[in-house]
């Protein structure tokens, strides 16, 4: 008996100190959440409560949800009203639990394209994937706040995972360039697409 035990702590102490603590952070979208995945590795759970195909300006919270975000050390969302109403629901757990506006906090309204309703600002910024990256060091902060133990790590993943996107943003823009001038062009059925065109040279033309 006295064995067993003497290995199952032995066991235990070689594990990483993050698979006793991690950070239970709750994204908002998909894109917000994988930035937090693959910045936070080990020392994090990221949650996302809105997977692919769902409309995050519509997006209603449910009982359930709430209860999600209840329970997060951090919570983390895109913010220039892309949430739609979820946003209320935030604004309120903001006053007990970290809440951060991502896109908020790393673009600045200058660099927006400004719309003629009621939101004033597209909040699709990760159509831009050098303005995209700019979230990087601001979700790898908050993260590092809340877990400073793996905050060394944080920030070496958060360079790399930063490095990827303008590598993207590279790679994106060449291609977008091998197509003949006259041809770009992209007609899509959600008026989502503007910092693409903006940033690539491609014209785009939403149905909705």
């Amino acid at each position: 008996m006295r064995k067993s035990l003497l290995t199952a702590t032995a066991l235990l102490s070689s594990l990483p100190a993050a698979a006793f603590a991690q950070t239970n952070v709750v994204a908002t979208i998909g894109m917000v959440g994988d930035i937090a995945a693959n910045v936070g590795g080990e020392c994090v759970e990221v949650t996302t409560m809105m997977g692919p195909g769902i409309d995050p300006h519509l997006y209603q919270a449910t009982a359930r949800d709430v209860q999600t975000l209840n329970g997060a050390e951090i919570i983390l969302y895109s913010g220039y009203s892309l949430e739609g109403q979820l946003a209320d629901v935030l604004a309120r757990l903001a006053d007990r639990i970290p809440t951060l506006a991502v896109s908020e906090s790393a673009v600045p309204e200058a660099d927006l394209v400004a719309t003629d309703d009621e939101y004033g600002f597209d909040p699709h910024v990760w159509m831009d994937a050098e303005l995209w990256s700019r979230t990087v060091p601001v979700i790898a902060s908050a993260l590092a706040e809340r877990a400073p133990d793996c905050a060394d790590a944080i920030n070496q993943r958060a360079a790399d995972y930063q490095a990827q996107l303008l590598a993207l943003d590279a790679w994106v823009e060449a291609t977008i360039t091998s197509i003949p001038e006259a041809q770009r062009a992209l007609v899509t059925a959600h008026d989502a697409f503007a910092y693409f065109g903006r940033a690539y040279g491609i014209k785009v033309a939403g149905i909705q």
